[in-house]
């Protein structure tokens, strides 16, 4: 979530630094004033993905993907995908999958970023300048 939230905090322009994949604040603050929570038809930079694996939900991975794959075929058609998946062996898969149902990977990032819950959605990019 770290990595998540310093490219949050870079898109929006805060003197950040990272090392060793932690963001360090500097002296600035941010003023709350300054940011609202976006519509979903808001103009944005992405969606953030979370790809379903069995280690939350066991037996329901593949059911869960076929959601998951539906909403990529519709979002990156028009925007940038963010697939958050929990490690490379689980890229190549959900790759192979996007490929297999002929959906492309113009648009879609992944991001490697272990994690215990499956099923999230822009888990930080709620808030806009």
């Amino acid at each position: 979530m770290r990595e998540i939230l310093a490219e949050g905090l870079a898109a929006i322009d805060v003197k950040n630094e990272i090392t060793d994949g932690v963001c360090k604040m500097k002296e600035e603050k941010l003023n709350p004033e300054d940011f609202h929570m976006i519509a979903e038809w808001e103009a944005h930079e992405g969606t953030w993905l979370q790809w379903p694996h069995d280690d939350q939900w066991p037996g329901y991975q593949l059911e869960q993907e076929k959601t998951w794959l539906l909403l990529v075929e519709a979002l990156h058609e028009h925007e940038n995908v963010h697939i958050i998946v929990q490690d490379e062996r689980r890229r190549e898969h959900v790759e192979q999958q996007l490929e297999f149902f002929a959906i492309g990977l113009e648009n879609i990032d992944f991001h490697i970023i272990p994690t215990n819950f499956s099923g999230l959605l822009s888990p930080q990019t709620i808030f806009s300048p």
